[in-house]
């Protein structure tokens, strides 16, 4: 049985993902408006879940003590435990999907790899192509300073053991990646809540990924 804040949260969160599909106006107003109310009550359903006795199976998937050492003051990270026994980090937001995939891919923390802050520099009007250019700059910037390399493929490297399948959406910051592996969706980390591993991993089928990422 839920808790009155468990289900005081969900119904925030519920309310916030229905008014981006079918809310008034338009769709960039509404996917600002989300943007900016998303996070923190994404942030208090986890919170919620790992508080609440009752839910101690779902609060058993969530890996908190693995991520000692999030800067204080930042919306917290939440990973879980993928069936072949590696952490996958669920995004914190809509528009911080690459950090999340990157940091699930190689293992590193996820506060470690560059938050290129997407929404942020949409709603400051900038405009998508040169928010997309200051990304990618960023990116080089840490991949010079730790000698990572990050590797864009214009068709899926169906072949790889481990890569980033993205799927474009041409709304706004709706670009989805999925952690793979060969052909297997080992991850989604767009999901709200960790998943079961006799679940499917993602409601995305891998057939849609358009382009692919490597890691070395």
């Amino acid at each position: 049985m839920q808790t009155d804040a468990l289900k005081a949260a969900i119904a925030e969160l519920e309310r916030i993902a229905a008014e981006l599909d079918d809310g008034p106006g338009a769709y960039e107003d509404r996917s600002r408006v989300f943007c900016a109310t998303y996070p923190a009550a994404l942030a208090e359903v986890r919170r919620q879940i790992c508080s609440d006795p009752s839910q101690d199976k779902l609060r058993q998937s969530f890996r908190l003590d693995s991520l000692s050492g999030s800067p204080r003051g930042e919306l917290p990270f939440y990973a879980t435990t993928l069936r072949d026994g590696t952490l996958g980090f669920l995004q914190r937001r809509i528009d911080d999907c690459l950090q999340a995939a990157i940091a699930s891919c190689t293992g590193i923390k996820p506060w470690l790899i560059p938050d290129l802050n997407m929404a942020q520099n949409e709603a400051a009007c900038k405009d998508p192509e040169e928010v997309a250019s200051a990304a990618l700059k960023k990116l080089g910037q840490w991949m010079d300073e730790t000698g990572i390399a990050i590797r864009f493929h214009s068709s899926p490297p169906w072949s790889a053991r481990r890569w980033i399948g993205v799927i474009r959406d041409p709304r706004p910051l709706s670009d989805h990646c999925l952690l793979m592996s060969g052909r297997d969706c080992l991850f989604d980390g767009a999901s709200a809540l960790p998943k079961a591993h006799d679940q499917a991993a993602s409601s995305h089928d891998p057939a849609d990924i358009d382009y692919g990422i490597t890691i070395d």
